[in-house]
């Protein structure tokens, strides 16, 4: 006689978005000619957040930095964004957007 067991197993997974995203930049005045460097960090998220850049509704490709321990076990994930500033960008608005990555479980 041969015996087959069955294990189910029900695993919970809660999913917390980013309580919040900070920039910074470098320099603080950019000027046309010098490269800025905008750091871009989401508060404790689980799992960890995906950064994406916008400038004036384009997506523009960032470097991660680092995802690190946040609160309550989440994981804060850092993105750095550099531009060659010239005249043309004035007037530009850069947007830094932090979101979950998306799962679906069967």
């Amino acid at each position: 006689m041969f015996l087959l067991s069955k294990f189910f197993c029900q695993f919970f997974f809660l999913q917390v978005p980013p309580n919040k995203v900070s920039i910074k930049l470098a320099p603080k005045q950019p000027m046309a000619g010098t490269q800025l460097e905008i750091l871009c960090e989401t508060g404790s998220s689980n799992p960890q957040s995906m950064i994406t850049w916008w400038r004036d509704g384009f997506m523009l490709t960032g470097h991660q930095d680092g995802i690190h321990d946040g609160l309550y076990g989440g994981k804060i994930t850092r993105n750095i964004l550099r531009l060659n500033v010239s005249s043309q960008d004035d007037g530009s608005v850069i947007t830094c957007q932090g979101m979950l990555y998306c799962f679906k479980y069967f």
